[in-house]
């Protein structure tokens, strides 16, 4: 599954660039589609396997022919005729992390006990973005299993600074010297 939807990626890459299409607003574009494609309805109906691709193709047509480019709608109507409509939704979120890579585009992952400030992204944002020299998208989500502090990921960089590793770190040690006794 993972090398189909990679496959179809790459291809789609490739012809967005060649045809010197916005990268930012292909991004845009397949964020909306797998929004749409998400739908558990609308995915009930992609992926069932007695409604006719014309049906389908009909539907895409209607939905998007004169919203998104016409090679991003070509993947979706061949994923149809080729009955691999399972694969579309991976084939573009592998499709925007390469257009993010290409825009040199750093995606930056917070997870915070609670929610953060603008002020406190807008900080996280400017170090990375000086560390790494790139623009940053941060996606902040709330993990309520952290006690304090946060957890940041950016690329290769993994930032843990929160309550609850250090609750285990300490947890751990108690038991080493319980043991030991």
């Amino acid at each position: 599954m993972a090398k189909l939807s990679t496959i179809y990626a790459k291809s789609l890459f490739e012809m967005i660039v060649d045809a010197k299409y916005d990268l930012r607003t292909a991004i845009t574009e397949s964020n909306a589609i797998i929004e749409i494609l998400a739908n558990a309805e609308v995915n009930e109906f992609f992926n069932h396997p007695h409604v006719k691709p014309e049906k389908k193709i009909y539907i895409l047509r209607a939905l998007f022919e004169s919203e998104i480019n016409e090679n991003i709608l070509g993947l979706l109507k061949l994923a149809v005729y080729k009955n691999r409509e399972k694969y579309v939704i991976n084939a573009l979120k592998t499709f925007i992390k390469m257009m993010k890579k290409e825009l040199n585009i750093i995606e930056v992952k917070v997870n915070t006990p609670s929610e953060i400030s603008d002020l406190q992204i807008e900080k996280i944002s400017s170090a990375i973005k000086t560390a790494l020299k790139g623009e940053v998208e941060i996606i902040s989500k709330i993990n309520e299993k952290l006690v304090a502090g946060s957890e940041i990921a950016a690329g290769d960089i993994y930032i843990n600074n929160n309550v609850r590793k250090s609750f285990k770190e300490i947890e751990r040690l108690v038991k080493g010297q319980v043991s030991a006794r």
